[in-house]
């Protein structure tokens, strides 16, 4: 089988899958010849609302559907899967022109699409999720975490405007959550603790939703409330990181003494009576 090719700014050939780099996310489209490209999108993928369960197979010329964005060649199953021939890779593609389907970010995305096409096996690096994993979300500026608890369901914490201190844990579809933002499973602590059960996870937080929580962006974030789901201890690496480059920083002598102060409750393992806001 051939190796697996991720090349920026090359000339495509048919058969080859698109990757498109729309800040946020990853789109994915295959190359059938002629500077057209098909392509598995939202109805309303430039638009507002980055929810739409909505979609359609497109053909569009390469330029248009860029509009502007980056891409590179990326056939990235190349070294797991024989790619079909390039007649059948085009053909395929041409045939399902118009059809219109359910978009789903875990089971059936853009990225599904184009394997399906290239390979005839459908798969999507970014969705290969179990009950229990954790997602980080990223939202440019800052990384949002949540745990998967299955069926396409996501439990994370939630603040909004009015309340900035004040987080309430939620259940909610893994496309609502992402809100166009990119993600990846991302079991950031398991070469450090053992993983609770599954089963204890995903109950632990189920038993949680509706529930409210002080917010602290050093002491309690979204990254403390997932892993202390998945590992009993509650810890955040963007605090640490955050610590780290304060102390390394100019005026590090000055501030580490009350950083220490800060990374001590930000790595408290046992919840204090005030964080718990149940009404």
């Amino acid at each position: 089988m051939g190796a697996s090719q991720s090349v920026l700014v090359t000339e495509p050939k048919p058969g080859d899958l698109i990757a498109v780099d729309r800040g946020n996310y990853t789109h994915w489209a295959v190359y059938i010849g002629e500077d057209e490209v098909v392509h598995f999108a939202r109805i309303n993928d430039s638009g507002p609302d980055k929810t739409s369960l909505n979609a359609e197979v497109k053909c569009q010329m390469l330029s248009d559907m860029l509009n502007g964005n980056s891409y590179r060649v990326n056939n990235l199953l190349d070294d797991k899967y024989e790619p079909r021939d390039l007649e059948v890779i085009v053909k395929e593609a041409r045939s399902r022109i118009g059809q219109k389907l359910t978009y789903d970010v875990v089971n059936y995305n853009s990225e599904h699409f184009v394997t399906e096409m290239r390979y005839g096996k459908p798969e999507s690096r970014q969705s290969n999720m179990n009950p229990g994993d954790l997602i980080e979300v990223d939202r440019g500026n800052s990384k949002h975490w949540a745990v998967y608890v299955g069926e396409n369901d996501v439990v994370h914490v939630t603040t909004n405007d009015r309340t900035p201190l004040k987080a309430e844990v939620t259940r909610e579809k893994l496309h609502v959550m992402l809100n166009g933002n990119s993600y990846r499973v991302n079991n950031c602590l398991d070469n450090k603790y053992k993983p609770l059960n599954p089963d204890v996870i995903v109950k632990e937080a189920c038993s949680g939703v509706g529930q409210q929580l002080l917010y602290d962006a050093t002491m309690r974030n979204s990254e403390h409330f997932v892993t202390e789901l998945r590992y009993g201890k509650r810890k955040s690496r963007q605090v640490t990181e955050a610590v780290i480059g304060v102390i390394t920083g100019p005026v590090g002598l000055l501030a580490a003494p009350l950083l220490k102060l800060t990374s001590s409750f930000s790595s408290s393992e046992e919840p204090t009576e005030a964080e718990s806001l149940t009404e």
